[in-house]
């Protein structure tokens, strides 16, 4: 069992390398939340959405800018090495 936990969870040998991955998922969480809340403002506007949805969309829209937030937080951490 210590074996598995060391394998899925120990940290990676050289995490610099993967400064770039968490750079990129910055930038696709950014301009797909910018992309999200034009979409919605536009569907809002046309009426094309039930009140209902919108609280799905907002509720997709705070994820989009919590991963945003972690993926910032996990580059910083990982420049700053």
């Amino acid at each position: 069992m210590d074996n598995l936990n060391n394998t899925l969870f120990a940290p990676f040998g050289d995490v610099t390398k993967y400064c770039g991955w968490f750079y990129g998922l910055e930038v696709f969480y950014l301009v797909s939340f910018v992309f999200a809340l034009f979409g919605t403002v536009i569907a809002g506007y046309n009426k094309k959405m039930e009140r209902g949805h919108y609280i799905i969309v907002v509720f997709g829209l705070i994820l989009k800018l919590i991963m945003y937030a972690e993926c910032r937080l996990l580059y910083s951490m990982c420049v700053g090495i």
